[in-house]
């Protein structure tokens, strides 16, 4: 029973090794892709796209998990999340052409 143990532990830290070189490997082909320049211009696309609404949500409202269960419900917080982002992006923007 304890050389099986032994040998199961052997096996999954031979697994974990693995799979992180294989993560370094991965991570190595995509930084030598966005070095690229056509890696830099896809890489810029991605900010004109809905990322950093979701980035601002998470980060910036600390809205992590949703409170309540159900599609609809989880539709209709989300919905509020939203709503949130939008008025702080309208408050911003009054705010700016205030000062000005």
């Amino acid at each position: 029973m304890e050389i099986r143990k032994e040998k199961i532990k052997t096996a999954i830290q031979e697994l974990q090794k693995e799979k992180a070189e294989l993560r370094n490997e991965l991570i190595e082909k995509n930084r030598e892709k966005l070095i690229s320049d056509e890696g830099r211009k896809e890489y810029q696309k991605r900010m004109h796209t809905v990322e950093p609404v979701f980035g601002n949500i998470k980060f910036n409202l600390g809205f992590r998990q949703f409170l309540v269960r159900g599609t609809t419900k989880v539709k209709g917080e989300f919905n509020l999340m939203c709503i949130a982002h939008n008025i702080k992006k309208i408050a911003t923007y009054c705010m700016q052409q205030t000062c000005r």
